[in-house]
């Protein structure tokens, strides 16, 4: 790397110095998808779903008399890329966090950022009178996105939520622009927040990689909020429904429930899947 860190005390979350030649080169974690499905939680003795995956189906057919379901969770059907301000990209392990180095051109780090992913998903099911099925499918993109959870009281009554938060993209993208000429010393991109800057004489520095996790503001309504206990950060399919299931078991119950009680249409519902981070 073209930075020697010696001389500047500079700090990054999800990234970390390590020596590299007479200098030292940054590397960042890299995190994963989570082929955890959605699970029941308690908190404060009142149920609540925990944001993980649910079972997305990516084909519905005929196999002699029986009808087949196949799909997985969002880790089991699709790949989580990210890329750097270069146009560079790597793709994060399965199930395990990972990490790679910062790159640097002309005096200049790119941090990895998640790409949207895209999926072809199954987003109707349905059955005519005779119980026949059929499908529909389409490419479905899940976003960036946060989840907090809140707990909220009203008239002794305990509900636990869930607030999303979308996110479009890195609010930073270089900090700042290098001009040796200048005095600039290094320059960023894809921060979410940036604080002191080298040319200025503070050499005291934090950047925040995306996505930073902020705290997301609480649900609204006439409710006493108890504090936000976790955030979950993954992926949202904010604009297009898809359908899944708790679970592979409960997508074949409800094959077996539209024949039965057919004509039947399934249009599915927003979906999501988690990331982990260190």
């Amino acid at each position: 790397m073209d930075l020697l860190g010696r001389t500047l005390r500079l700090g990054f979350t999800r990234a970390k110095w390590e020596p590299s030649g007479d200098g030292f080169a940054l590397r960042q974690t890299i995190p994963y998808l989570s082929a955890e499905l959605n699970r029941e939680q308690t908190y404060s003795g009142n149920r609540y779903t925990e944001i993980n995956s649910g079972y997305l189906i990516t084909d519905v057919y005929k196999s002699g008399d029986s009808w087949i379901v196949e799909g997985g969770t969002l880790a089991d059907v699709a790949t989580l890329t990210l890329t750097n301000g270069f146009g560079s990209s790597v793709t994060a392990a399965s199930g395990a966090l990972s990490s790679a180095l910062v790159e640097s051109q002309n005096r200049v780090f790119s941090f990895f950022t998640p790409e949207p992913i895209t999926v072809q998903l199954v987003t109707s099911i349905s059955s005519d009178s005779a119980g026949e099925i059929s499908i529909e499918k389409g490419a479905v993109t899940f976003y960036p996105a946060a989840w907090q959870l809140w707990g909220l009281q009203r008239d002794d009554r305990i509900s636990v939520r869930y607030v999303t938060e979308l996110l479009s993209g890195p609010a930073l993208n270089t900090i700042p622009t290098v001009d040796p000429s200048n005095g600039d010393v290094f320059g960023v991109h894809n921060l979410d927040n940036f604080v002191g800057e080298p040319a200025s004489g503070y050499y005291g520095v934090r950047g925040t990689t995306y996505p930073s996790i902020v705290r997301t503001q609480p649900p609204e309504g006439d409710y006493s909020k108890w504090p936000a206990v976790s955030i979950v950060y993954g992926f949202y399919s904010a604009d297009q429904n898809c359908v899944w299931f708790g679970s592979a078991a409960g997508a074949d119950q409800y094959i077996e429930y539209i024949k039965r009680f057919a004509p039947q249409t399934w249009t599915g519902a927003r979906a999501y899947g988690k990331a982990i981070y260190q």
